[in-house]
């Protein structure tokens, strides 16, 4: 596939090559970006939804000729395979959908009626309560997700702000359909109008970051920490930052799970959590606990989880990985191979690089490099697992479980104390509810201000 048809930007409906990309183009990003402010708040609710649920329901088609040129691209381009990649498009059809976008309205604004401009004269009251668009929104995006995008967007489309979307180069080819879709199916340009896509790169000029990033309403960071000190670096106005940064999730399972008829659906349903995405979502397992007093039901998992990882991913294969993803699990696994002579843990793995299993004798959370690679740890009670994340309270996001009822509200409780966003059974930890927010940010919300009309 001619990866050259995707080197180039939008810009409020105008189309430049991403070569162009420097300070004079981001002058008339802004000077551009301040007319559309002005008029979006004219545009009607009811209208934009209309467009996005055209839009999920165009998408949620197979033959699709958007959604089949994404797909070919993204197998090409991407570690996914094809039955995942159609599950993620399955996912924003989801989200742009008129009842999830009803429902994630209703939650995080109260009622759609705050997002109209003109008031309802015949419920008409002494005082409106309104919320109003920020005006100029950018999402900056560091995330290799192809989807990631999505959510914010969506928020500042919602919230009828004016969006600009910055992502990595490497990450542009479903972002680049995605909007030529959509200006496909908004020829009134009452959305496309509104956006603007840019990327950055290693010739991408670094002097447009402070002009940009200091004359926006607002910033949406999709990413991690690292990224937002980069960010403040680069501020010198006081500019609202709203931190959608990444987070980490961990599963955890009781001994006796492990020994019974049901241990069967759990080591399924903990596999299809491993594999979803290739753990690079927010909410997949970085580590398996499993709460026992001896290490023999942590080595029963690890050999029985093998069985399973070796049977999904019959069925929900990775795709290809980069030479730099192969050499880090290879040094992981030469690790894991030290510490296992050494009698401190244990390696499973296929001669592949397909997944991953290390069980560690060392209870402390350990990030993984991701591509179903997962750390099995094991601690002794309920008490001593929450003692061991104290450390990182705020920095996880869901947690899969699957315990017995007497340990279950203990360990609710410790879990939301650390400041977890999601506790679900296991199997569940990628079924995102709708209305939940990713990383724990209600995004419409942050999206508008509230006033008060009379």
């Amino acid at each position: 596939m001619n990866l050259q048809n995707f080197d180039k930007i939008f810009i409020f409906g105008k189309e430049y090559n991403q070569n162009q990309l420097n300070s004079e183009i981001i002058h008339i990003l802004l000077e551009e970006a301040d007319n559309k402010s002005k008029k979006s708040q004219e545009i009607e609710i009811d209208e934009i939804i209309k467009i996005l649920n055209t839009l999920s329901k165009t998408w949620s088609n197979p033959e699709y000729h958007y959604r089949k040129k994404a797909i070919d691209i993204l197998k090409e381009t991407t570690s996914f395979s094809y039955e995942i990649i159609n599950e993620c498009i399955d996912n924003i059809c989801n989200i742009c959908s008129f009842q999830n976008l009803k429902t994630k309205i209703d939650q995080e604004l109260g009622t759609i009626d705050v997002l109209n401009d003109k008031t309802d004269e015949k419920n008409k009251t002494d005082y409106q309560l309104k919320a109003v668009s920020k005006g100029l929104i950018l999402h900056l995006n560091y995330d290799n997700l192809f989807f990631e995008f999505i959510d914010s967007l969506i928020a500042g489309i919602i919230t009828k702000n004016t969006n600009i979307v910055r992502l990595s180069y490497e990450n542009r080819f479903f972002p680049l359909l995605f909007l030529e879709s959509l200006k496909e199916i908004d020829p009134k340009g009452l959305i496309w109008n509104n956006l603007a896509i840019i990327f950055s790169s290693e010739n991408s000029e670094e002097t447009f970051e402070e002009l940009l990033f200091n004359e926006v309403s607002a910033i949406v960071l999709n990413g991690k920490q690292k990224n937002l000190i980069h960010l403040k670096s680069k501020l010198y106005k006081d500019i609202k930052v709203i931190e959608n940064l990444f987070k980490y999730s961990f599963a955890v399972i009781e001994n006796k799970f492990l020994k019974s008829i049901d241990s069967y659906n759990v080591l399924k349903e903990l596999a299809s959590d491993i594999c979803y995405c290739n753990q690079k979502t927010s909410f997949s397992p970085h580590v398996v606990y499993v709460i026992d007093k001896e290490l023999k039901s942590s080595h029963q998992l690890i050999e029985s989880l093998f069985d399973e990882m070796i049977q999904i991913n019959d069925d929900y294969p990775i795709g290809n990985l980069t030479f730099g993803e192969k050499t880090t699990i290879r040094k992981i696994r030469e690790f894991a191979k030290i510490e296992q002579i050494k009698g401190k843990g244990r390696l499973v793995c296929p001669e592949d690089f397909s997944f991953t299993l290390l069980l560690e004798y060392d209870s402390k959370f350990k990030p993984s490099c991701l591509n179903r690679t997962v750390y099995i740890k094991r601690v002794s009670s309920i008490e001593s697992l929450i003692s061991l994340l104290a450390p990182m309270e705020g920095l996880f996001q869901t947690a899969g479980i699957c315990v017995s009822d007497e340990l279950e509200s203990n360990l609710k409780k410790g879990l939301i104390n650390l400041g977890l966003k999601q506790i679900t059974a296991i199997g569940g930890m990628c079924k995102f509810p709708v209305g939940l927010p990713r990383n724990g940010v209600f995004m419409f919300r942050e999206l508008v201000d509230w006033v008060i009309e009379n």
